[in-house]
């Protein structure tokens, strides 16, 4: 870290918590996706294929996720190291990585929907799993398009002053002077770093003081660029992204409902047509699906909310959430909405039966070798 960034304690709360996201994410979803597609030795339905899918999606975004934001925070957003390439790789991952996994959420919901309210045509074949998985990783790409395509490197100049008060006559006293910045285009052609005066108000009076310019250094830093067309694109991606996610939920639960007030007759149909109605669990079913859409939308839609309101009102030429706050709220949020990459597993451990057999077994396998 250089000197001219300063680590405060809310960028220790961040990174702490991005580093626990990071951990137990990696541990927790590598396990998903060991005990469905080895440790069974086989994939016994379409809904543990779509499951592993998002098992590795949720892996790629704890370590990206988390990593990203653990280096933004220790550079306290000031630069960024690791060229235009990486500007455009590293954040449309991350991005790309939750409308996947709302992407299959919605898949789960909809083969869950399918297997109870019709019965007749089963559950949806493997191989089209596949093709469907590979269907939502196209459109991931596509929500996010508007933000991938503007983000770019911009050079900037971070030019410090050492400003002491010139009118001595003032109500209080500045011994140390006062530390000020400003941040022209460039360290060697800008007007503003020759020395000059700058003028502070206090409630009753004007202070002036005298700026000396005390150093000049030139950074890099990746960011969408701020056009209009940007964040059109933006806003319009985001709000169809989220009525999709809810409008989807709502209709699938509705069916879901309804097959499940005619139980009786759905047990008997599903005799009656062969498949193996031991394995379907209604209950369990809806408990996981709830669970998965209501983690999904306590935990991602906030930040989504957020980003919605911010740029309508730039648009309006509202920018009186930018600046130090906005990304504290936004790292708050991205926070929140990374927690999602881990709480997937602790619902598959709570309502999956074989996935928590397999994995008190993993356990009593590694306890036991260590005891040896």
């Amino acid at each position: 870290m250089n000197s001219h960034e300063k680590f405060t304690l809310k960028d220790y709360v961040f990174v702490i918590a991005f580093t626990l996201i990071f951990v137990t994410g990696v541990i927790g979803n590598s396990l998903v996706i060991y005990i469905f597609k080895h440790r069974q030795r086989r994939i016994t339905t379409p809904m543990e294929l779509i499951i592993i899918y998002l098992a590795v999606t949720d892996l790629i975004a704890s370590v990206f996720n988390s990593l990203l934001y653990i280096y933004l925070h220790i550079t306290s957003f000031s630069h960024w190291d690791f060229g235009p390439f990486m500007c455009v790789l590293l954040p449309s991952i991350t991005t790309v990585s939750v409308s996947m996994s709302l992407g299959l959420i919605i898949l789960i919901t909809i083969e869950r929907c399918r297997v109870l309210s019709n019965p007749f045509d089963g559950m949806f074949d493997k191989k089209h799993v596949h093709y469907m998985v590979a269907f939502v990783f196209i459109i991931s790409i596509a929500n996010e398009i508007p933000y991938i395509k503007d983000l770019h490197i911009t050079h900037r100049g971070v030019a410090t002053y050492k400003c002491v008060k010139s009118n001595l006559a003032a109500s209080y006293t500045q011994k140390k002077g006062i530390e000020f910045k400003t941040f022209p285009e460039s360290c060697n052609k800008n007007k503003t770093l020759q020395s000059f005066e700058h003028t502070l108000s206090t409630y009753d009076e004007t202070t002036l003081f005298s700026c000396v310019l005390q150093s000049c250094h030139e950074v890099d830093k990746c960011m969408p660029r701020s056009t209009q067309e940007y964040m059109k694109g933006r806003l319009i991606t985001l709000v169809i992204r989220d009525v999709l996610f809810i409008s989807v939920f709502t209709v699938c639960n509705l069916f879901i409902y309804q097959a499940l007030k005619g139980d009786d007759e759905r047990e008997k149909i599903l005799k009656q047509s062969g498949i193996n109605h031991t394995r379907i669990n209604p209950t369990k079913m809806c408990i996981m699906i709830l669970a998965l859409a209501i983690v999904f939308a306590v935990l991602v839609l906030p930040k989504d909310i957020y980003h919605i309101v911010y740029l309508a009102r730039l648009l309006n030429k509202d920018h009186s959430i930018s600046g130090e706050k906005a990304v504290d709220i936004n790292s708050a949020l991205k926070l929140l909405q990374s927690f999602n990459c881990v709480a997937n597993v602790f619902i598959y451990a709570r309502l999956h039966g074989s996935f928590r057999k397999s994995l008190n077994e993993v356990f009593t396998t590694i306890i036991s070798s260590t005891d040896k």
